[in-house]
């Protein structure tokens, strides 16, 4: 027993990086798991709380921030935390009728399902014998129990991919077109932006509906995103490469404006009708990697004719605000960072609502350790907007360059991470104003999935476990 004691207090004086670093080389060489060592390691720590926090810390490769509780208090509030995320508690299931398996895409904002039924045939040498259809649901609300009834509308051109804003009843419609010309049969492509009435019921047409807002010829790879549309701007991420566009919609307006990105900047999320973040697939920073804010307020691309545009040939681009830094980790280590929020304005009819300041921002980081990790990052959307006013006059000070924003002057009070669950099927930007939507595992929204019922889960972030601190961050080197 005093041999046990000497061994607790010689191992609580060991630095805490050391201690870490030895419980991962033995969790990465399989001797944690051996029976003597692990009651060896039991005994040592029975009796030290201490011990067993860090170890706790150490298994979801989680730093400890500062804080006034004591050290049983911390360790309880992290076993609730880690079950809060793996397990949620949910506030309410939405049951759907399934009405067809072939499901191209999918997504859910304001209160709306909409689901793209049918792959587009988008080979103009085609001649499509399947329609494409597009189906909208209204979900409940506070002020109707049940989801309305189902619109059904059928569409009349090869649709790629859909973004929507019920809250001012517009769709937004990816048109592709393929094409092989030349002797050396090149192949391009052509894209096209159409707005469409979303067809509520209770809401009026918005008179920018049926107006294309983007023709443009590509005749080089590429990748194209999702599309997103929040207040009058829609956005379009077009990798040709390192190419990004923005467009404004309704009357003369309309215009198109290139968006500067990084070696490997790909995800983009709106903050607010006239801000955005972006970031990268594979960190090219030596450190942890950093989101970019960026603001388009008065600084666009001259209007050119509304319906067509050289999309790599425009000059001007939005305002750079700032770098925000992220957690830093090992240079060796390969990040991944994926974007999931969703615009969510907010809607009476959605059955949950949050404005633009106090909603999530919702980031998945995937490390490559000795023990692979991934960890949901949320951060509180109102840092950036507040981070919009403070560095307002900083850009113009320093020549218009954009400052660089440590991780611990913005990260730490507006952020929290969890380790990721894999077996969370999550919607395509998932994250809705404060709540997180999952999705069962009958496949809801992938392709050619078999079920008769569909089943949307909506997870509240604001519980108490959620909401008693801002205190977990990631590890700074992993």
């Amino acid at each position: 027993m005093i041999a046990l004691t000497q061994a607790r207090c010689f191992i609580l004086e060991i630095p805490e990086e050391l201690l870490l670093g030895i419980f991962r080389y033995l969790e990465g060489k399989d001797i944690i798991r051996c029976a003597s060592v692990c009651r060896h390691f039991s005994l040592m720590i029975a009796h030290s709380m201490e011990m067993k926090y860090k170890i706790e810390l150490s298994s979801d490769t989680l730093t400890d921030c500062p804080s006034t509780l004591p050290t049983n208090k911390r360790l309880s509030l992290l076993h609730r935390r880690r079950h809060a995320l793996r397990k949620p508690t949910l506030q309410k299931y939405i049951i759907t009728d399934a009405l067809e398996t072939n499901i191209q895409s999918q997504i859910l904002e304001g209160g709306i399902i909409a689901s793209l039924v049918n792959m587009p045939f988008i080979n103009s040498a085609a001649s499509p014998s399947i329609k494409q259809r597009l189906h909208i649901l209204p979900l409940p609300s506070h002020d109707r129990e049940k989801a309305a009834t189902l619109m059904d509308h059928p569409l009349d051109i090869p649709i790629y991919d859909l973004a929507m804003d019920p809250s001012q009843n517009l769709l937004v419609l990816t048109e592709l077109h393929y094409y092989t010309s030349g002797p050396e049969q090149t192949t391009s492509i052509d894209i096209h932006l159409h707005l469409r009435a979303l067809g509520h019921p209770e809401l009026a047409v918005n008179p920018a509906a049926g107006h294309p807002i983007l023709a443009a010829t590509l005749n080089t790879s590429f990748h194209i995103s999702p599309p997103m549309i929040y207040g009058d701007v829609v956005a379009l991420v077009i990798y040709h490469p390192q190419t990004t566009c923005l467009s404004g919609i309704g009357g003369p307006g309309r215009i198109w404006c290139e968006l500067p990105l990084d070696e490997m900047s790909t995800y983009f999320s709106f903050v607010s009708d006239h801000a955005y973040i972006i970031t990268d697939v594979f960190s090219p920073y030596p450190g942890g990697g950093r989101l970019q804010l960026f603001s388009f307020t008065g600084n666009s691309s001259p209007h050119k004719g509304g319906t067509s545009v050289d999309v790599l040939q425009t000059q001007r681009s939005p305002t750079h605000f700032a770098s925000l830094e992220l957690p830093a980790v090992h240079q060796s280590v390969t990040r991944r960072m994926v974007l999931h929020s969703a615009t969510h304005s907010p809607s009476r009819h959605a059955p949950f609502g949050t404005p633009s300041a106090a909603r999530l921002q919702l980031l998945t980081l995937h490390y490559a350790t000795p023990v692979t990790r991934s960890f949901r990052f949320v951060i509180d959307n109102g840092v950036f907007l507040r981070l919009l006013d403070d560095t307002a006059g900083s850009c113009q000070a320093d020549k218009g360059k954009a400052p660089i924003i440590p991780w611990k002057k913005w990260g730490p009070g507006a952020s929290r991470a969890f380790i990721r669950n894999d077996t969370q099927d999550l919607l395509r930007r998932h994250a809705h104003g404060r709540h997180l939507l999952l999705q069962d595992a009958g496949g809801l929204g992938n392709l050619g999935a078999q079920r008769r019922r569909d089943r949307v889960e909506v997870v509240p972030w604001r519980t108490p476990v959620l909401e008693e601190s801002w205190a977990w961050v990631l590890r700074g080197k992993c």
